[in-house]
């Protein structure tokens, strides 16, 4: 099966270090065993470029504010200096200027080469995955915060995880979407009990790792 996991949260660099960059690798990393390909689409990737980067075998679509949102953004900033204000308008601005942006890139993506199922992890003002999937006539699955109601309109299914500080959300996502990742593989016809061993080509990958 063929997974389009969605991550527009312009705060968390998939190749970071943090509780929702790792939350965020472990999952796909669990599809990959269970015998599907993921390609992984996300607006930052480290947040900094002295940090190193953590390592992610899949192929990742690295989608950038366009320039127009990132101009909109600064203006407002420098109109908040100019007036000696301070709110969270500049950065809901961006998020919801960035959606647009990020939708029209997963559109692209998806003309060359459609995927089965797009998974979305749910951030604030963020539908591109929702929306795009709707258009392509294919099924979106949510992870949401406990109580977020804003995007169950537009997934197939939403899955809950109970608000907790960051650095323990892989521990409450974990169960659940490794379930999922089970089940998805049960669908597909792959054995999730045997990392794909079964297949010639990744026995031989995993044998060349064996002492």
């Amino acid at each position: 099966m063929r997974i389009l996991y969605v991550s527009s949260d312009l705060g968390i660099p998939v190749l970071g270090h943090r509780g929702g960059s790792i939350h965020i690798r472990s999952l796909v990393e669990a599809f990959g065993r269970a015998g599907h390909s993921v390609v992984l689409a996300s607006p930052l990737l480290t947040k900094s470029p002295w940090e190193r980067p953590a390592r992610a075998d899949v192929p990742i679509v690295h989608v950038r504010p366009s320039a127009v949102t990132a101009a909109a953004a600064r203006s407002l900033d420098a109109f908040e200096v100019t007036v000696g204000a301070s709110n969270t308008l500049p950065g809901e601005v961006l998020r919801i200027l960035y959606d647009d942006d990020f939708a029209t890139a997963l559109r692209e993506r998806c003309q060359g080469s459609r995927p089965d199922v797009i998974y979305e992890r749910c951030a604030i003002y963020g539908t591109a995955g929702a929306r795009v999937a709707r258009e392509i006539g294919v099924p979106v699955l949510a992870v949401v915060g406990e109580g977020d109601r804003e995007i169950a309109g537009l997934a197939a299914e939403t899955i809950e995880i109970a608000q907790v500080p960051e650095l323990l959300s892989p521990l409450m996502a974990v169960v659940p979407l490794q379930l999922l990742a089970y089940h998805l593989a049960l669908v597909s016809g792959s054995n999730p009990d045997t990392m794909r061993a079964d297949e010639p080509p990744h026995a031989r990958a995993l044998a060349s790792f064996s002492p």
